[in-house]
């Protein structure tokens, strides 16, 4: 049997927002892309009756440029300050033969869940920490220091036989 016990405070939320943005290469080159193609647009476009046409393009990809930035940097770190001693959950990970028995505490409430291997869609490992995601923006965070029976490998094994079709992703954010 493996278990952890993981505290998910400031500095494991500041982890999962860095490993949200920064991790996705593709996404910004695709960003980055189309930004530039709308500029050239305009600038092919400068003396002929394309222009009108071309400007509104180039303003329509700024505004989507402008809500990415938004979600991804702005919001996420107005959240971080929000985030006080009272948010701190410790979360009791047992990963038992058929599902994930989780107990979770914060100063407010107690909770226990039990999670089947089969909700999880995705599986990323950063070099601390292992994210089992249960949808695109929802996980389950095992931060790799705080596993206190078992090893780390030994997770991975159980978790690459427990949830079908996956494979673990490995990401260059810490």
């Amino acid at each position: 049997m493996i278990k952890a016990d993981v505290n998910y405070d400031k500095n494991a939320l500041l982890a999962f927002m860095k490993f949200a943005v920064v991790d996705r290469f593709w996404k910004w080159f695709i960003h980055g892309a189309l930004l530039a193609f709308a500029i050239a647009i305009v600038i092919v476009n400068l003396k002929k009756d394309f222009l009108p046409f071309a400007i509104i393009w180039l303003l329509i990809v700024i505004a989507i440029e402008l809500v990415i930035v938004y979600s991804y940097f702005i919001k996420p770190k107005m959240k971080l300050q929000s985030f006080t001693d009272d948010n701190i959950i410790k979360n009791h990970f047992s990963f038992e033969e058929n599902v994930i028995k989780l107990k979770s505490q914060t100063k407010a409430r107690k909770s226990e869940n039990e999670i089947p291997y089969s909700a999880f869609t995705r599986i990323d490992e950063s070099k601390s920490t292992i994210y089992l995601f249960l949808n695109k923006n929802s996980a389950l965070i095992v931060t790799k220091s705080e596993i206190t029976e078992g090893t780390v490998e030994d997770l991975k094994k159980f978790l690459l036989r427990k949830i079908p079709n996956q494979k673990i992703n490995k990401l260059s954010a810490k």
